[in-house]
């Protein structure tokens, strides 16, 4: 049967169980924190909100015992924001939010072609980096309550 991991083989069968599963880290997990000033109800409701994210190191191809480089670093990122729903007592909402605050670089992707074809490519996807935004929603109509 030979070593699975071998990029020599032209067949392979089996499972080599020093690579990782593909997408799989150890440990994750998210903190999600949210606050309401204790306002009177004809200012509106002001909302303050918090997320972090916490993933453990984890693989981003299927070889990973052949490519090491595919090992992505664990990350911590940080997502804020605001919201203020019947502004001054109107149908009106107001938002802000901020997402990676701390502009974290991490891949989410790769396309390793470096050893499993002659291409000689290899590719990485990123996740989007820090974004900032602004919302206005207007209520009309039975919605407007």
């Amino acid at each position: 049967m030979g070593n699975p991991c071998d990029p020599t083989q032209t067949t392979t069968i089996g499972l080599y169980s020093a690579n990782r599963f593909n997408s799989v880290p150890e440990w994750q997990y998210a903190l999600t924190l949210t606050y309401t000033l204790p306002l009177d109800e004809s200012l509106g409701k002001i909302t303050f909100g918090g997320r972090l994210f916490h993933q453990s190191s984890l693989a981003l191809t299927d070889t990973s015992a052949l490519n090491p480089e595919s090992i992505e670093p664990g990350k911590t990122t940080l997502d804020l924001n605001v919201d203020w729903k019947n502004v001054g007592g109107q149908p009106v909402d107001l938002g802000f939010f901020v997402t990676n605050v701390t502009d974290k670089l991490y891949r989410i992707g790769t396309n390793n072609l470096m050893q499993r074809s002659s291409v000689g490519v290899l590719a990485n996807i990123y996740a989007p980096p820090r974004m900032w935004g602004f919302s206005l929603k207007y209520r009309f109509g039975s919605d407007a309550q």
